[in-house]
């Protein structure tokens, strides 16, 4: 949670002091099972959200296979291991690589992930929803307080313009929480459904028409056939 620059030589002082992380209750490396199946968690939830928002994604070097520099955020200036990318091939960087590359695929699958415009939210077509709609406990109503930790985002469909395949909507349940929630849904079209694509959590089961489990610290990915 703070940053690790010993190595610089420089008495810790030299790099930002504006350390936004979170080191999931140990600082460090760890054997702790517990605290690295969170970490790994965060990384696959940082991927999902960069990798369905606008703009163009940026991704350093060595992220998609979990690289780390220790802690170290000004290692430019050294010539070690704490600025190289660590090619591994451990169980854990194979599964980010993984998953990495599943998240590019659904995005360049999906123009709704993206557009060449900004999002309105309002339904321009009149299709029945909106191009970009925000869901939390209830469908509609998210909780936009400052401690909220869970949103629901539905993208339609129908707004996606110079689609390569048969155009989709997706909804993505967003949970920050340290618990397992469930979040609300919009009503779907006669005959339609949701049907689970990613899931960067635990996988809990039980969806129903009108809300979807998502665990603790966790993104989850539905897609539905327009």
């Amino acid at each position: 949670e703070r940053k690790h620059n010993e190595a610089n030589f420089e008495s810790n002082q030299d790099g930002t002091n504006a350390n936004y992380g979170w080191n999931c209750g140990v600082e460090g490396p760890t054997k702790k099972k517990s605290i690295n199946l969170i970490r790994n968690r965060q990384i696959k939830n940082a991927l999902a959200l960069l990798m369905i928002s606008h703009g163009t994604p940026y991704i350093f070097a060595g992220d998609e296979i979990g690289n780390t520099r220790n802690g170290n955020n000004n290692a430019y200036c050294i010539d070690d291991e704490s600025a190289y990318v660590k090619w591994k091939n451990s169980s854990q960087s194979k599964e980010i690589l993984s998953f990495t590359k599943q998240m590019i695929k659904l995005r360049k699958e999906n123009k709704l992930f993206h557009r060449n415009e900004y999002f309105k939210n309002i339904d321009t077509i009149g299709k029945g929803y909106p191009d970009l709609s925000y869901h939390g406990f209830e469908a509609w109503r998210p909780d936009t307080g400052y401690n909220s930790r869970m949103i629901g985002l539905f993208f339609s469909g129908d707004y996606a313009k110079e689609a390569t395949k048969v155009p989709k909507s997706f909804y993505v349940g967003i949970n920050m929480h340290w618990e397992n929630h469930r979040l609300a849904v919009p009503k779907l079209k006669k005959n339609q459904k949701f049907s689970k694509v990613i899931d960067t959590g635990l996988g809990q089961s039980g969806s129903k028409d009108n809300e979807i489990p998502v665990s603790a610290r966790s993104v989850v990915i539905y897609e539905v056939e327009i």
